[in-house]
């Protein structure tokens, strides 16, 4: 079994890893716009080599708290399948470029977000991210659109001459 070429880094105390070829860039967040009501794992958009980026933060997720700045911190441009990336992820710090094997754990006890364990060299393991499970979540969110952020003014406007 070939092993996968993963980036590998911390959200919070969780040791996670994204495929090299998931990767266009790694920059650091700057100018970053806040999105009013927006889900709490994607509250800013950054502009990207001339493309808007969801910013998303997977912290909650991991059941750690989201830090009040976002600019400044670490982000990785990620896509999939395609020339552009399709969202700017948070991390809290690099950890190092490695080569990883699956591991033998049960699906269901992995996040939604997670393709997959890996085994690490010297015994350290983490999860591997989906890009394209991470982009379905945002594109699901995104399409239930009044129903999950604008409920409050949907009621407003009903109630509005």
């Amino acid at each position: 079994m070939n092993p996968h070429h993963v980036l590998v880094f911390h959200i919070g105390k969780q040791l996670l890893s994204l495929s090299l070829e998931s990767i266009a860039e790694i920059f650091v967040l700057s100018q970053i716009t806040r999105v009013p009501v927006a889900p709490v794992f994607m509250r800013h958009v950054v502009s990207f080599r001339g493309m808007i980026l969801p910013v998303v933060d997977l912290a909650p997720f991991l059941g750690e708290p989201i830090k009040a700045t976002v600019t400044h911190r670490t982000a990785i441009a990620v896509h999939q399948g395609a020339a552009d990336p399709q969202f700017a992820l948070v991390v809290d710090s690099m950890f190092s470029v490695a080569a990883g094997r699956p591991a033998d754990l049960p699906e269901q006890e992995l996040p939604f977000f997670v393709e997959e364990a890996l085994l690490l060299p010297k015994g350290t393991s983490c999860w591997n991210i989906s890009p394209a499970r991470v982009e379905r979540f945002i594109l699901g969110q995104l399409s239930s659109g009044s129903r999950k952020f604008g409920g409050f003014h949907e009621k407003q406007e009903k109630n509005h001459p």
